[in-house]
């Protein structure tokens, strides 16, 4: 991608279908997965409070998520637009 309007265009675009994703994560996830990001988004919470930017926090928040590609039409959606 080379222009703002591409990179835009591509982020708009992902927010619906991470929306979407998100959404039916929550329908599916498994009790492990929604205890593994509850304790992430405490963790994320702690470290704004305390100032922080919580960026390694919100790394570990996507980690267990199970909004994870998980079928091979998904994955190459998020290989795809990963370059934002």
């Amino acid at each position: 991608m080379q222009s703002l309007e591409e990179i835009l265009n591509v982020m708009e675009l992902r927010l619906g279908v991470e929306i979407e994703s998100a959404g039916l994560a929550a329908e599916r996830a498994s009790r492990a997965q929604v205890r593994a990001i509850s304790a992430a988004l405490d963790a994320i919470e702690r470290a704004a409070a305390s100032g922080k930017t919580a960026v390694d926090e919100d790394l570990a928040f996507i980690a267990p998520s199970p909004r994870r590609p998980a079928t091979p039409s998904s994955r190459a959606f998020s290989s795809s637009s990963a370059g934002t």
